[in-house]
């Protein structure tokens, strides 16, 4: 996408975002000055993109959060530049007007009859797949924050096409560029000119040409889809492609919104996007019947299969392939490779039948079960509600801290909380030395042991809390667990990972000076680290660096962190001792590897790390397989994640719970003994089912 954009724009994003995007990262700037927020949506000519606008617009809370919408159509070449700049917040764009011919993913999203169904095509957006094409239209002081999808695209003809042989001979009209228009004249026979959209209705009519590439969809501007379906009568309609779109928003003016603003934003792009899907279920139904009432075949590019000479049947699938590959650019191979495992993944029964949910964690019978406390170096916007007082936006000071209300009743499942996330009764949020000092005094009283949990990527301070409060409860923990919430982002997809990297950076002298300030209290006797993926790194730095007498345990459940600082971390001296959890199939970990180009310390495998001052313990047997993320995702699910083992299923749960109870050393507890280069690791034992 990058190389399709001048040198000055390229340059006035940069300046852009790091002299006023990259310092709001860390900044104690307030949101913006009051709780409304203007929302100027830039958005192509499409009614697609105007119905999920509508549909955003709808959710109750969009207008309760103070968000005032307003869209304007807009040229897609100039959308990123006008949003980079301020112009407006946020927009609509087709993937087609981002992606340029380096970016393999995004350019294999767009291939022809990629999907040959909508159910197909979602799914692939919510794959790994989709994680790396946001990776590819990442650009700077741009946040890519979902897809959307704009009608499809199809080939309208005035002679009847029932075989893709039927193809040969025939003049095609195509847009220019058109990847089709290549498949069309190199692999079938016809002949393609690239004529304005506008044309295309009289030469239709006039039989200047046979047929012509088309959107299937209405517009404000050119011919209507009644006029081009009327033009081919006795004909036929092939959709060819879906056409997936994002989501962006401007980094700085996401930034300035509160908290509460960041969450409903979220979820009323959710919403939108289950909107969009349904509207999208409708158009072709609707499609079929207007082809069917013109006496039109409707029919999909990939239901064509060509004839060959030898009378076996080609598939239009592997001939889109073909052609992708013929591109030049970086990484199509890989990329086709990464799009085969997925299908493969597809064709079979899939991670949520080939076992039980996770299962429910007892935790005592007590329903208020541990304390549960807070630390957050996000701005505090001071709201009512406490979820929504603490946004993206990181401050050096003050740290603000609290008590958590806790309601670990049964009903839910290991690693998921679903009550509220409130303050417990009776108490405030406090700041700095009163922070520490309340906490040194709970502490005490419950016997002085601290348990840190500081959870990974993407996580708002909500569902840090969350994650927390699960653990807690599933563990039954036998101290108190304090939640350190750093400033991530809370979204997944583009430069969001690249922003948490950094405040993971930013975050690290808070935490380290806030533990260093309780390890120093006479009434602290130990702290215990335990982190999940992203939050290993800010783990294994503090253990670096700070002067922490008291650590006992630090436990790595899912590292993201590389296997070479992991093992030099443990080449040195350490007063803890230190267990790490580890999975094979580990979709989030595999994302890293792609991003980084190295290996990740909770990768099981034959990358396992195993090192003599660690117990490594392989989750692998518990794994759902590698797609279990996306699944889970799509299903709203993200408990079924192999990323997730040691904190959602039962045997591995178990196992942390008496780890953190009794601390005893993994070769006393109920584990299988293995040994890879002379050092010994351990397997979690599956229960029978």
């Amino acid at each position: 996408m990058n190389a399709r954009r001048n040198i000055s724009n390229r340059l006035l994003m940069a300046a852009m975002f790091f002299a006023v995007g990259g310092a709001s990262l860390c900044s104690g700037a307030g949101p913006a000055s009051a709780q409304s927020a203007r929302m100027l949506i830039a958005i192509p000519d499409s009614s697609s993109a105007e119905q999920f606008v509508a549909a955003f617009e709808q959710v109750p809370d969009v207008a309760e959060a103070g968000f005032s919408v307003e869209t304007r159509i807009m040229p897609p070449n100039v959308v990123l530049d006008a949003m980079a700049s301020g112009v407006v917040d946020a927009a609509l764009v087709p993937l087609a007007a981002v992606a340029g011919g380096e970016d393999a993913y995004a350019q294999l999203l767009l291939q022809p009859q990629l999907a040959d169904t909508l159910d197909e095509q979602i799914g692939l957006q919510g794959s790994l797949l989709g994680s790396a094409v946001m990776s590819d239209v990442e650009s700077e002081g741009l946040l890519p924050l979902g897809f959307w999808n704009d009608a499809p695209s199809g080939i309208v003809s005035s002679v009847p096409i029932v075989a893709a042989t039927d193809l040969q001979g025939l003049k095609v009209r195509t847009p220019s560029n058109s990847a089709l228009g290549a498949m069309l004249r190199d692999d079938y026979g016809a002949s393609t000119v690239e004529w304005a959209f506008s044309e295309v209705y009289p030469a239709l009519r006039n039989g200047a040409i046979d047929a012509a590439e088309v959107p299937l969809a209405q517009r404000s501007s050119g011919p209507s889809l009644n006029d081009l379906v009327g033009a081919v009568q006795g004909g036929s309609i092939i959709r060819t492609r879906f056409n997936p779109g994002v989501v962006f928003a401007g980094l700085e003016w996401y930034l300035t919104l509160t908290a509460k603003q960041q969450r409903v934003l979220g979820e009323a792009i959710r919403e939108a996007q289950a909107g969009n899907v349904a509207e999208l279920q409708e158009h072709e139904e609707a499609l079929a019947a207007i082809a069917s009432t013109a006496r039109v075949n409707y029919t999909t590019f990939r239901q064509l299969d060509a004839q060959a000479p030898d009378g076996t049947r080609e598939d239009i699938g592997e001939k889109a392939r073909e052609l992708y590959l013929r591109e030049d650019g970086l990484g199509r191979a890989d990329a086709l490779h990464l799009l085969e495992m997925i299908e493969g993944a597809r064709r079979g029964t899939g991670p949520l039948d080939r076992r039980s949910d996770a299962s429910p964690v007892e935790s005592g019978d007590d329903a208020a079960g541990p304390m549960v406390l807070f630390a957050t170096d996000r701005r505090d916007d001071r709201g009512s509600v406490l979820i929504d007082r603490f946004p993206a936006a990181g401050v050096s000071s003050p740290i603000s801290c609290g008590r958590l209300a806790t309601d670990f009743s049964p009903g839910d499942d290991a690693g998921v909380y679903t009550r509220p996330v409130e303050l417990y009764a009776g108490t405030a949020v406090d700041t700095d030395e009163t922070c520490v000092q309340r906490i040194r005094d709970l502490v005490f009283e419950t016997g002085g042991r601290l348990i840190v949990m500081i959870p990974g990527f993407a996580n708002t301070f909500e569902t840090a809390m969350k994650r927390g409060l699960s653990f807690a409860r599933d563990v039954d923990a036998p101290a108190p667990v304090l939640i350190w919430s750093w400033p991530s982002l809370g979204i997944t997809g583009g430069r969001s990972y690249s922003s948490d990297e950094a405040k993971i950076g930013f975050s690290r002298p808070h935490l380290e000076a806030f533990l260093e300030a309780l390890a120093a209290m006479p009434e602290i006797s130990r702290i215990d680290l335990v982190s999940h993926s992203m939050g290993g790194r800010l783990a294994s730095l503090i253990q670096e660096t700070a002067t922490l007498a008291p650590l006992k345990l630090a436990i790595y459940v899912a590292p993201d962190v590389p296997t070479l600082s992991f093992a030099q971390r443990y080449g040195l001296p350490s007063h803890a001792e230190a267990t790490l959890y580890a999975s094979k199939s580990d979709y989030a970990l595999t994302v890293s590897e792609w991003k980084h180009k190295d290996e990740r310390a909770g990768r099981a495998g034959a990358q396992l790390f195993v090192a003599g001052r660690l117990d490594t313990i392989d989750t692998s047997t518990l794994d759902r397989g590698f797609f279990s993320c996306m699944w889970g995702f799509l299903r709203a699910r993200w408990n079924i994640c192999d990323h997730y083992n040691a904190l959602t299923r039962a045997e591995a749960v178990a196992d942390l719970r008496r780890l953190v109870h009794f601390g005893d050393p993994a070769e006393k507890r109920d584990l299988r003994k293995r040994t890879k280069r002379g050092l010994p690791y351990y397997e979690v034992e599956p229960a029978e089912f």
